[in-house]
């Protein structure tokens, strides 16, 4: 499959999954929500990585600089961003956070730039302004 093919299911699975998350946070609060999420996640990817059998030795890749990286990958993006992404969708409506969360690749982009030394074309400037002023919209009206 292509990588459109899978940025477009990705698109799909994240536009449900706030809708499961704001009806799940009617009644618990940010925190035991994302723990129920994140033992959801784990037992799902444990028993996917069972059922696939290069697992093993894709795992003997990772060396400690990887594993450290996506440790603070995981912590940044897993933990505490979905925490303070929950805690959002409990007070707020899905048609504001969403959006403003759903921003995150403007930081990405600006932060691949300066300390990547990633180069920012014209268009994905322009992609970045539009961006911005879409949230603004959408906040506004």
């Amino acid at each position: 499959m292509s990588w459109l093919a899978w940025a477009l299911i990705a698109a799909v699975f994240w536009g449900v999954g706030p809708i499961f998350a704001k009806l799940g946070l009617e009644k618990p609060d940010a925190l035991p929500a994302l723990l129920i999420r994140s033992v959801a996640v784990v037992a799902i990817l444990v028993v996917w990585a069972l059922f696939r059998g290069d697992f093993r030795g894709s795992i003997a890749q990772v060396n400690g600089r990887t594993l450290v990286l996506l440790l603070l990958e995981g912590a940044s993006a897993s933990v505490l961003a979905h925490f303070a992404y929950f805690k959002a969708l409990k007070e707020g409506s899905i048609a504001g956070v969403v959006p403003i969360a759903a921003a995150y690749p403007l930081i990405s982009v600006a932060l691949s730039v300066i300390l990547l030394g990633s180069r920012l074309s014209v268009g994905k400037g322009i992609g970045a302004i539009v961006t911005v002023l879409g949230i603004y919209l959408l906040q506004r009206y």
